[in-house]
């Protein structure tokens, strides 16, 4: 355990001291929500109705130009081959990697998604459920980029492939995240959306740590 900590740490120190990064990361998301609700400033009752939707599209985005990084300077700089031969495997790697995004991408997201449900009215009834659901759906969207952009590296392929090819993986993701949401709205609870997106997310982890060795196993053979 302390071994995987030291990792993590390697990660989150690589990752703090581009903190230019994490800052456009936020500007992206803040300027993507600003835009929208000042584009319909003249009817916020039908932003309020639809605003989530806004919300984890630019999310979804937000996580797939921000995990590029994560694993193309390591494998271009050799990093993740001294990383195999100081004793880590690839489980661990991936783990590492997973978790350092949650924390520095997913993280101040969540953190700012209150202010975003203030702005677009004080007394927003719904941004509970928000805020659930990213935080429930979230790590699905970034496991399954994450493995994305591995893959994608051991075919050399355009990035805008990625999107392409991991459309279908998100959606059920979004169907359940979006839909948890529009039950409260409609007055239902919106919990049995949470357990489905907290099982999407075990799938998805076991799925996500088995692909991504073999997809790293074969980049270093």
């Amino acid at each position: 355990m302390k071994k995987f900590l030291i990792l993590l740490s390697r990660e989150l120190n690589i990752n703090f001291k581009n903190l230019n990064v994490l800052i456009t990361n936020l500007i992206f998301f803040s300027m993507s929500i600003f835009i929208f609700v000042m584009s319909f400033s003249n009817d916020l009752d039908s932003v309020k109705s639809y605003v989530h939707c806004v919300i984890w599209v630019v999310l979804l985005f937000n996580i797939i130009f921000s995990t590029e990084h994560f694993f193309e300077s390591d494998f271009s700089d050799g990093s993740i081959k001294e990383l195999l031969t100081t004793g880590y495997n690839f489980f661990e790697i991936i783990l590492s990697k997973f978790l350092s995004i949650l924390i520095v991408v997913l993280l101040p997201i969540i953190l700012i998604l209150p202010f975003f449900a203030y702005t677009i009215d004080n007394n927003y009834l719904f941004y509970n459920s928000l805020i659930k659901s990213v935080v429930f759906g979230g790590p699905s969207i970034i496991l399954i980029t994450l493995i994305g952009q591995i893959l994608l590296l051991s075919l050399r392929k355009n990035k805008v492939l990625l999107f392409i090819l991991l459309v279908p993986f998100y959606i059920p993701t979004l169907i359940f995240a979006i839909g948890a949401v529009e039950l409260e709205m409609i007055q239902q609870s919106p919990d049995k959306n949470f357990y489905i997106l907290i099982g999407i997310f075990m799938i998805t982890f076991s799925i996500s740590l088995i692909t991504g060795k073999l997809a790293m196993e074969e980049l270093n053979n």
